[in-house]
């Protein structure tokens, strides 16, 4: 895949998009699971099939942002920021979360 220092920010989302299978608008409410701008300013290459893009571009509603350290769920670590946190954040973000994909479901409703 290329590198994105010999692409502009649209012919290197066009390629991020076709191998992540993305929607080819980089501003379309779908692709908000990652900060697809700052990857490209910070030299991100085009990821390879299977590949995702490094977990500090995740957007802070990312279904993956929060793993569970053990079983019981008290502690997670934050992908994205590289964290320890509690359970009361991984709650916020799951309402937040459910809040963005019910308002994104009404306004493609309409």
């Amino acid at each position: 895949m290329a590198n994105k220092n010999t692409m502009n920010l649209q012919q290197w989302f066009s390629e991020v998009a076709t191998v992540l299978e993305l929607h080819h608008d980089i501003n379309h409410p779908s692709n908000r699971e990652y900060d697809y701008i700052a990857a490209y300013y910070n030299g991100v290459n085009v990821p390879k099939p299977g590949d995702s893009l490094p977990s500090e571009f995740k957007g802070d509603l990312h279904a993956n942002r929060y793993i569970a350290f053990d079983e019981e769920g008290g502690e997670y670590y934050d992908s994205k920021n590289n964290r320890t946190v509690g359970v009361q954040e991984v709650m916020v973000q799951e309402v937040r979360r459910q809040n963005s994909r019910d308002s994104f479901l009404e306004t493609e409703a309409e």
